[in-house]
């Protein structure tokens, strides 16, 4: 059990630096790997290892290695938001949009983190869906969220016509129904 917990703990550490882009070169993703698997050789029963050895492998291109080990902790883990997202990242990468914007829904129903929303956007944005993301970002409350994703409602209003035209048809049908 001990063993365990420094493995999880490794890959805390690891995971965060990833996270927070302060990796110094490939070798600390391979190490997160590295702990990941050895997490789930002593507790093939805990989600942990899986995920953390799944962001390793999104991170060095490694998909389809990454997609089982994520289908692995979602077995066992199967309404953790984080996990996934994960998974969400992962069917993206492969170019499966529209099952990474449902798994992004998702993961958001669990959690209510709206960063989901914004990756769901993301991918719609993708697909070329440019209503669909405007309406997924117009859904999140954190402004500084989007500012720091550098997404501006009012710049896609003005960049994209869809909106007013939107708005006159609400107008429209409001007026219609009240007369």
């Amino acid at each position: 059990k001990a063993r365990y917990e420094v493995c999880i703990r490794q890959c805390m550490a690891y995971g965060q630096m990833l996270m927070d882009d302060a990796c110094k070169d490939i070798g600390d993703i391979k190490t997160l790997r590295d702990y990941g698997k050895m997490a789930v050789t002593l507790r093939s029963g805990h989600a942990d290892g899986y995920y953390y050895e799944a962001l390793a492998d999104e991170h060095l291109g490694f998909v389809k290695e990454g997609l089982k080990a994520v289908n692995k902790a979602l077995n066992i883990e199967p309404d953790g938001a984080d996990i996934l997202a994960l998974k969400a990242n992962l069917l993206a990468d492969m170019g499966d949009y529209s099952q990474a914007a449902s798994l992004y829904s998702e993961s958001f129903d669990i959690s209510a983190d709206e960063a989901y929303l914004l990756m769901k956007g993301r991918v719609l944005f993708l697909m070329g869906n440019v209503d669909g993301a405007y309406e997924v970002y117009r859904r999140i409350t954190d402004k500084e969220l989007l500012e720091a994703a550098g997404i501006n409602l009012n710049d896609m209003e003005r960049r994209w016509p869809f909106v007013a035209i939107r708005g006159l048809k609400n107008l429209l049908k409001k007026g219609s129904k009240e007369g």
